[in-house]
């Protein structure tokens, strides 16, 4: 017991610096993070949004969400270094799972022109859309990029996740397919 009170004595400023940096965090976070709470089980809206074709053809506005599929719905920006680290990996999942039903779409507020010459850049092989009026990040609550939007094939929101991903491929695995063996890469 007296460790204990000797370690608090020495460490106490250390301690409540850590204590109100944790404390800002979660008061920072707790209105997303409750509004994320709220839309699970929700039915999506309908919100149109600027396809942007790989090709160069020509742009449609459409539902990004695909009914009677299970969406993943990315909402992340061209500068976004997180976003950009997950492009390899859902480009992996694209491939590895579009044909099992999981639908992948990226949505960003730029421009579509911005977004196309991003695409020449850089290979994306799912669905991208552009979002410039904000309705879809606003009928998602959108706060940070990456978020990632886990979505039924009724549409229903199933999870929201927010930051950088680390475990993505995993995640995405098991929550498309059902398999903890496809989440370790081991079945598909």
């Amino acid at each position: 017991m007296n460790r204990l009170i000797v370690f608090l004595k020495s460490n106490t400023f250390t301690l409540l610096l850590a204590l109100a940096l944790f404390g800002w965090v979660a008061w920072e976070r707790a209105p997303n993070w409750i509004q994320q709470w709220q839309l699970r089980g929700k039915p999506v809206p309908v919100i149109a949004a600027l396809s942007v074709p790989p090709d160069g053809g020509r742009s449609a506005s459409v539902d990004p969400v695909r009914r009677g599929q299970k969406t993943l719905l990315v909402f992340w920006a061209t500068w976004c270094g997180f976003c950009r680290s997950d492009i390899p990996d859902l480009n992996q999942l694209h491939s590895e799972l579009e044909g099992r039903g999981l639908h992948i779409a990226a949505i960003s507020e730029e421009h579509p022109l911005a977004l196309r010459n991003f695409r020449d850049q850089t290979p994306m092989n799912y669905d991208i859309y552009s979002d410039r009026d904000g309705q879809l990040h606003r009928a998602y609550s959108i706060q940070a990029y990456p978020t990632l939007v886990y979505l039924d094939a009724e549409g229903r929101i199933e999870s929201m996740s927010t930051g950088m991903n680390l475990a993505l491929k995993a995640r995405v695995r098991r929550w498309a397919t059902g398999s903890l063996l496809a989440a370790l890469g081991l079945a598909l």
